[in-house]
């Protein structure tokens, strides 16, 4: 196969701007590599003082959970920043899933019970992905247990 410098030069020249584009686009979709937005690391603090909860847990739960979009709506029917399923978001008494500040109250409240009942926080998370306590090798085992702990190790050390 014959090559072209200028056909690859030109081509080059083309795509270099759609491809900082699309990097620009995609960090501003994915905010997790960019960072956590300040609207969410406000509110977060807010509701992790209320509801004395980490506020590195919450944004580690909002990372997993949505890659910090607040308009995210998954195959299950969870809604949200925080990925609140409809009947959860009923007994928080969160109204709106996709406001921020509600979601981000609802998820630390319903974080806070689970920490209280269960004692710890590997026990909470699994309860809050779940909806159950599960048993001790179903807890040790789950990779979104593993994630969300992990990001809030690095939450943390910020």
């Amino acid at each position: 196969m014959r090559r072209h410098p200028r056909r690859l030069a030109g081509l080059q020249m083309m795509l270099s701007p759609l491809i900082i584009a699309y990097a620009l686009r995609w960090a501003v979709l994915h905010p997790s590599i960019a960072g956590v937005p300040n609207r969410v690391s406000t509110v977060a603090e807010s509701a992790a003082l209320r509801h004395d909860v980490p506020a590195a847990l919450l944004l580690a739960v909002a990372k997993v959970e949505s890659h910090f979009d607040p308009r995210a709506v998954s195959w299950s029917g969870a809604r949200g920043l925080m990925q609140i399923m409809p009947g959860t978001a009923r007994m928080l008494h969160v109204r709106d899933v996709f406001s921020i500040k509600e979601s981000m109250n609802g998820a630390a409240r319903y974080l806070s019970g689970f920490i209280d009942r269960f004692g710890t926080i590997r026990q909470a998370v699994f309860a809050y992905n779940t909806g159950h306590a599960g048993t001790p090798w179903q807890v040790a085992h789950s990779g979104y247990v593993h994630a969300v702990l992990h990001d809030y190790h690095k939450m943390r050390t910020r």
